[in-house]
């Protein structure tokens, strides 16, 4: 199992973190601030700047793009231990999809900068692809309409016109 924070400190004290085996980039507000090196901050301090910090939960996942990377997190298990459903996976882990620019450890917020503007773009494109599979409304007009919308308007209206149809030999 991976730890959650590791703190590396070479030979001329300067200093490398990473987050569950992803290094933190060169730019990152924690090594910028202090230089990256312990001549400029007790490591004592600097493991409870890293604490502070929250872990960003990555993106959530709708299509696969170049723009994000995949990041699996090894979990231990007892390997004695198996649940009762005989759900036992081989190479138990914990997934996150992370942008590239993602800088995994961030102040405030829900997720690092970059993961939250990648999720806002992937959830409006996702909502505009749902809205193609709804029909569109029956006076709307031909040029601004998608054709998927009319097609599934046109659908719909055959559908009400056929149980109509159908209703009517009834009576």
């Amino acid at each position: 199992m991976l730890p959650e924070f590791e703190l590396m400190i070479d030979d001329s004290l300067g200093f490398t973190i990473s987050v569950y085996g992803w290094l933190l980039s060169e730019d990152q507000e924690i090594h910028t601030t202090n230089l990256k090196s312990v001549y400029n901050i007790t490591v004592s301090e600097l493991l409870r700047n890293i604490n502070s910090l929250y872990i960003c939960p990555g993106v959530e996942l709708f299509e696969l793009s170049r723009n994000i990377v995949h990041h699996l997190i090894p979990k231990s298990i007892d390997p004695l231990f198996i649940d009762n459903d005989g759900d036992f996976n081989s190479f138990p882990h914990k997934e996150y999809w992370r942008t590239h620019s993602c800088t995994v450890l961030f102040e405030h917020g829900e997720k690092c900068s970059s993961c939250y503007q990648y999720s806002h773009r992937s959830e409006l494109i996702h909502k505009a692809k749902q809205k193609l599979n709804e029909p569109a409304h029956l006076f709307s007009p031909v040029s601004q309409t998608a054709p998927q919308r009319i097609k599934l308007t046109l659908q719909m209206q055959r559908l009400k016109y056929a149980e109509l149809l159908g209703r009517g030999s009834h009576f």
